[in-house]
């Protein structure tokens, strides 16, 4: 049986990812979906619009067959440590044949060529020193390519898509990659307009409280949005957390800051100062951004240090399979996957106190993460229902 592995962050899950998941599967007949997704802090370096509960369980009602959780140190991370994580995760399954990843280009062969040029030793010589001069590191990583696959670099779902295919390779994982060009708006685009308008779009969209278009969200989004909202769980609000991410950043010596994840190049004296002086995140981003760092990257130091995510915890690989959401096939699949996983599958709340060694100190982790998301609740009181430790899997019947 062929099984498709899909990394994604789903905040929230709209058409285009539906699209996606109904493409592979055109691709893959018979094909089950197995998704790696973030948990309630995304990649941008931000609280998601929506609880992973009520995402993983719109998205096994639209096509996935089991969601797993990408833990939240994989996710606060640049997009090769997040793709090597998703992959890690995929390989340790036991079951994944193929790994399928939206692109701008829709050519994977034009993507494997690029991701093995990036491996050469003068490549990686020519993107060290495109760094050193202070280019970011996905212009770094275009620039230092041959001519004829450097533009592939230009666009961000064709990076992560190299990204995935350059840690199958490193990881020597017996998966496929397959690609399914990307309809619609492109990544982060304001326009409300598209068939497939971005993520982005309908985050602020819902923020500002207006209504998204027609056809941007399959049902079953809609659905759990309606019905998080009636607990009061939505939508997210991040500004709620604003003040408690400066007060953790002020309590910080300096060289705590340092040891925080993607601190570099003495950022964590330009950090140290600033946020003693700012008094919104806005501010103390505008204060420390420089061309080389990108807003996303700082976004995810400030809520590093907002959730005690150092340097070595961003740098450990996820050390156990949480199950979010699960169909019927994905419960055979899961059957199939007690002799096959190489990591522990945790199916029940309880089973997370039986973890030990990395796995329970990623568990604490987590569990605090969910506890300080909460807080962006519309109804923080809200959060205790699902909280780390007891919160259970969506069964699909």
């Amino acid at each position: 049986m062929q099984v498709a592995g899909i990394i994604a962050e789903y905040n929230p899950f709209h058409a285009g990812h539906q699209y996606h998941i109904a493409e592979t599967k055109r691709m893959l007949p018979d094909a089950a979906v197995v998704c790696f997704m973030s948990g309630n802090f995304v990649q941008r370096g931000e609280p998601a619009l929506l609880h992973k509960l009520a995402r993983a369980k719109a998205a096994v009602q639209s096509g996935a067959d089991i969601v797993f959780e990408l833990p939240v140190s994989a996710v606060l991370s640049p997009a090769e440590r997040f793709a090597r994580a998703g992959v890690w995760l995929a390989k340790a399954c036991g079951i994944v044949t193929h790994l399928s990843f939206g692109s701008e280009c829709g050519d994977v062969e034009l993507l494997q060529k690029a991701a093995t040029a990036s491996e050469r030793p003068e490549v990686h010589e020519a993107r060290n020193a495109l760094l050193k001069q202070g280019l970011p590191y996905p212009k770094a990583a275009a620039e230092a390519l041959p001519e004829d696959v450097k533009a592939v670099l230009q666009t961000p779902n064709n990076l992560l898509g190299i990204e995935y295919i350059r840690s199958i390779i490193a990881l020597g994982a017996d998966i496929t990659p397959v690609t399914i060009t990307r309809k619609g708006s492109a990544h982060d685009a304001p326009d409300e307009t598209s068939r497939f308008p971005s993520a982005s779009a309908l985050r602020r969209i819902f923020r500002e409280g207006r209504t998204p278009p027609e056809g941007a969200l399959p049902p079953a989004t809609l659905a759990a949005m309606e019905e998080e909202r009636a607990l009061g769980r939505f939508p997210v609000n991040p500004s709620a957390l604003e003040v408690a991410v400066l007060s953790s950043l002020r309590k910080m010596r300096l060289d705590e800051l340092a040891n925080l994840p993607e601190i570099s190049e003495g950022l964590e004296n330009r950090l140290y100062k600033a946020v003693r002086s700012c008094y919104t995140a806005e501010e103390l981003l505008a204060a420390v951004k420089t061309k080389r760092y990108s807003l996303a990257r700082l976004r995810r130091t400030l809520y590093a240090g907002f959730l005690g995510l150092t340097r070595e915890a961003q740098h450990a690989m996820p050390a156990y399979l949480r199950v979010l959401a699960v169909t019927e096939t994905g419960r055979e699949l899961l059957a199939k996957m007690r002799k096959t996983s190489t990591l522990p599958v945790v199916t029940k709340p309880a089973m997370l106190n039986r973890l030990g060694g990395e796995a329970a100190r990623q568990a604490q982790m987590e569990a605090l993460a969910d506890d300080l998301f909460a807080l962006a609740f519309p109804n923080p009181q809200a959060g205790a229902d699902v909280s780390f430790f007891k919160a259970t899997p969506y069964v699909e019947r």
